[in-house]
């Protein structure tokens, strides 16, 4: 799947929970120039969506980087990595890949969207940091 086709599920997932959703945005607690793949807000909390189609070795490190940034800048903004249903294996699969998204989820909450689409339908589960790690 491709990065916007899953941007674009993501957003209608959360807006149909009542969050105001931003595409390819910046955060006013942020450098401008760095944009994030969607920012939702609600109230007063804001989430951070990391859109990765497919989970690598080189994405994990972009994806880090991403955290880091944001935990150090709005440490009480979640940040979502949002993927492909089809990576629920590489995430699930003992290895590099899982412990870095167990120990993201650990120390920076980190919970990840999952989305699944086809011709009928389209749906996205949200997994909590907490259920990575329990």
């Amino acid at each position: 799947m491709e990065i916007g086709m899953i941007q674009d599920i993501v957003a209608d997932y959360l807006m149909d929970m009542q969050w105001h959703v931003k595409y390819d945005s910046a955060h006013s607690d942020f450098d401008p120039q760095y944009r994030f793949d969607l920012v939702a807000r609600k109230e007063k909390r804001t989430a951070v969506i990391l859109i990765q189609p497919e989970i690598t070795r080189q994405s994990i490190l972009e994806i880090q980087k991403d955290i880091f940034g944001v935990k150090k800048e709005m440490p009480s903004t979640r940040v979502l990595l949002a993927t492909d249903i089809l990576e629920l294996p590489t995430i699930l699969q003992k290895g590099t890949l899982s412990d870095f998204l167990i120990d993201m989820a650990k120390k920076h909450k980190l919970g990840i969207l999952l989305v699944d689409k086809n011709l009928d339908y389209q749906e996205t589960w949200l997994v909590p940091s907490e259920f990575l790690y329990a």
